[in-house]
């Protein structure tokens, strides 16, 4: 009796055995087939309109954002190298001056709102913590320029002078931010998996 109740229970044994190795089997093929689905979901989502328009949104917009910048910085640059002529009067050095001062201006102006009309256009496509960076870089150059222009128009030389160079260090630090965005935009066309276009 002794024999068959081993043999009997060697069998049981064996059955158990098997049905956990058969089971652990079956899960490890289903975390491969879901792991390999999720490749391949991400690769049908690269491979959509969506995702390249979001794509090309970043892309535009880190272009737009970083001619804004050049332009800010130009614009708000308080000592400025100047060329003239012999022949050129001090009133058409003035006029000049004040000529090539309305070319920066305009020049920041049409960046900004060729930016602003970018960002209302296509920011539903950035990720939310993208999207509030840029609408506060947005709004620090909006605030820069405004008091550029109220320093620049105001006839008290006394305090102009150190309020525009404020402006123009104001201007410079902006540059963190447009660095931190250059990642941003970076790490989401760089994505490798699902979870990064999410965050």
């Amino acid at each position: 009796m002794g024999i068959v109740s081993l043999l009997r229970d060697l069998d049981i044994l064996g059955k158990v055995v098997s049905a956990v190795l058969g089971g652990l089997i079956t899960l490890a093929v289903f975390f491969i087939t879901k792991r390999h689905q999720s490749k391949s979901n991400f690769q049908n989502y690269r491979s959509t309109k969506v995702y390249d328009r979001q794509i090309n949104a970043i892309i535009d917009l880190h272009k737009m954002l970083t001619w804004l910048h050049e332009d800010m910085v130009d614009m708000t640059l308080v000592s400025r190298l100047s060329w003239s002529s012999q022949e050129e009067t001090e009133k058409e050095q003035k006029e000049r001056a004040e000529k090539e001062e309305i070319e920066r201006k305009t020049k920041v102006i049409d960046s900004y709102l060729a930016l602003q009309k970018h960002y209302l256009d296509n920011s539903i496509l950035l990720p939310k913590e993208t999207a509030d960076k840029v609408e506060s870089l947005i709004i620090r150059y909006k605030a820069n320029y405004l008091s550029y222009r109220f320093e620049k128009d105001r006839g008290d030389k006394s305090e102009q002078l150190n309020k525009l160079r404020a402006i123009g260090e104001d201007v410079q630090k902006a540059k963190t931010i447009l660095d931190q965005l250059r990642e941003d935009f970076r790490r989401f066309t760089g994505a490798e998996k699902m979870d990064d276009l999410l965050k």
